[in-house]
């Protein structure tokens, strides 16, 4: 018999954090709030219970916003809190493996190898949890529970989501998932602090608007070049010389050439030598916080 919902204590919860709304029926297949708002949806019901019930404080405080009737207000305030509790994770990650993340620092040597389920943010779940998700998304549960897709169907979705990249129109949110880091310049969101950094050196500079397809064992891949100066001409790449030695880093490197040579451009890595020979920049405010001292971290160490 399935174990009835402690509706009593999800209110105590949200009223011990001083927040206005409250549950007024929670099922499995509904939970209805005091403000109005009905969540049919089993993953949205059962994500609003765990965040109450044993989520990050921050979910809780925030709760009257993440659930308000107005969904603009709700998206935000999502976005928010997701950023927040990032922040603490890359904290706590720091706090724990400051000195591997220090020593690894940019030398394209994954500092977190061999440590999953170690991060002081994350726990593992047990047999019995796992047992129960993967339950509660089978059957009809599951999005795709009575859709049956062809190999062509496969096909044609692959190639409209690569014509999207290739043109610009869609870019793959890529971070780093490990460390919950996030990069800033002038309040526009990079992939890494070099990236960032080497925007401040290259105002001029486009970020991710060119895409280059290139061919690796056989199979198409799209190449979204970190930087291209159409005013100097430049195609440029931000990364450790360490990680371009990789097979498939290589087919990339080889065609971002081509297409260089081809349009009259000229193709540079932008590397830690790149950096360290342009000297640490005079003004950091235009930085995040944590950007700026991973900046000063990679002159640091450089010493």
């Amino acid at each position: 018999m399935a174990k009835t919902f402690d509706i009593k204590k999800f209110n105590r919860i949200l009223n011990n954090y001083n927040q206005k709304i409250y549950a007024l029926n929670v099922t499995g297949k509904v939970l209805i709030l005091s403000n109005g708002l009905i969540l049919t949806n089993v993953k949205d019901i059962r994500l609003c219970k765990r965040r109450v019930i044993d989520g990050d404080p921050i979910w809780k405080k925030n709760f009257d916003s993440l659930y308000d009737l107005d969904s603009n207000i709700r998206l935000n305030a999502e976005k928010i809190v997701k950023g927040k509790i990032s922040r603490k994770g890359g904290i706590n990650c720091q706090k724990k493996h400051g000195k591997k993340l220090k020593n690894n620092l940019n030398v394209g040597i994954p500092w977190n190898k061999n440590l999953k389920g170690q991060y002081p943010y994350s726990k593992n779940h047990t047999k019995e949890t796992k047992l129960k998700i993967g339950l509660a998304n089978s059957g009809k549960n599951n999005g795709m529970y009575g859709k049956k897709m062809s190999q062509k169907d496969k096909d044609i979705r692959s190639i409209k989501m690569k014509e999207m990249i290739i043109t610009g129109k869609f870019t793959p949110n890529s971070n780093n998932r490990n460390t919950h880091w996030e990069s800033y310049y002038k309040n526009k969101k990079y992939r890494s602090s070099w990236e960032a950094l080497y925007q401040y050196f290259d105002e001029d500079a486009e970020y991710e608007t060119c895409r280059i397809s290139y061919n690796y064992e056989n199979r198409n891949y799209i190449y979204i070049i970190d930087f291209i100066n159409h005013n100097t001409k430049k195609l440029i790449e931000v990364k450790p010389r360490e990680l371009l030695e990789s097979k498939k880093n290589k087919a990339k490197i080889d065609e971002a050439i081509k297409w260089c040579e081809k349009n009259g451009y000229e193709f540079i890595i932008a590397d830690k030598n790149y950096f360290i020979e342009k000297g640490l920049p005079t003004e950091l405010k235009n930085f995040d916080a944590q950007t700026q001292g991973k900046i000063k971290k990679l002159y640091e160490i450089s010493k």
